[in-house]
């Protein structure tokens, strides 16, 4: 059987109207970000410390909490400063060792893990003490340790 040029040109358009409609379905048939699979990591790590100044290391469970895994997470690439004030705050290779020093992690509340260190701008004669609650900025994706700017190394 063959088609005329009508026929042809119906077929064509039922064909494009099925992929664009296939086209704007996709956002909806997405995989789920990598946000959605991320979870505050104080809720789901555990034996948290920091490590010679800037790495902070934490036993994490992945997805289904039965595996835990050690990791190491070089907060250099998480933390910076706001340069005008000496003030912790997030931000992508934010270099904090060159800034800050004399960090240590607090646990006064196991839910909100606090950083706290002396920061000073090289203009600044001397450092201001400031905190940053880092559940705020660290996640646990599927028992490995993420921020926006880095993710740790297991083992």
């Amino acid at each position: 059987m063959s088609m005329n040029v009508a026929q042809s040109l119906i077929v064509g358009k039922m064909i494009f109207l099925v992929l664009l409609a296939s086209f704007l379905a996709l956002p909806a048939l997405a995989l789920p970000s990598a946000a959605a699979n991320q979870t505050n990591f104080a809720q789901t790590c555990r034996r948290a410390k920091l490590v010679d100044g800037y790495y902070l290391e934490a036993w994490c469970l992945d997805a289904n909490g039965t595996h835990p895994f050690k990791n190491t997470l070089d907060l250099n690439f998480c933390v910076g400063i706001d340069y005008s004030t000496s003030v912790l705050q997030w931000m992508v290779y934010g270099k904090l060792a060159n800034y800050c020093s004399h960090c240590s992690l607090e646990h006064d509340n196991p839910n909100h893990p606090v950083l706290d260190c002396a920061c000073q701008t090289s203009g600044q004669k001397s450092g201001i003490f400031s905190t940053l609650k880092l559940d705020e900025g660290i996640y646990n994706n599927n028992g490995t340790l993420t921020c926006d700017g880095g993710i740790a190394t297991i083992g």
